[in-house]
């Protein structure tokens, strides 16, 4: 999803629902994407969840709830290489 930028044009933020047992660290799954994707593609930020909001009629991801509270301290900043901070969201 598109997340606010502080230079105005919006940044990358994929939300990742891990298999059962497979444990991923946010800073691997990106350098594993940044090898098969063109760079301005890459995502910035990463949050796992364990479920994604969907329609009750026709099942799509309901992208807009996303988009609701884009940062969190579940949110991987791939620029500053760590979690975000509560309360600096």
């Amino acid at each position: 999803i598109g997340v606010p930028s502080e230079f105005g044009e919006d940044e990358i933020k994929i939300c990742v629902i891990a298999r059962p047992g497979v444990a991923l660290e946010p800073a691997a799954l990106l350098d594993e994407l940044a090898t098969r994707m063109p760079r301005f593609m890459v995502p910035r930020y990463v949050e796992f969840v364990t479920e994604l909001p969907r329609t009750e009629a026709t099942l799509r991801v309901q992208k807009v709830r996303l988009r609701e509270r884009p940062f969190n301290e579940r949110t991987w900043d791939r620029r500053a290489g760590r979690y975000l901070e509560p309360g600096n969201t």
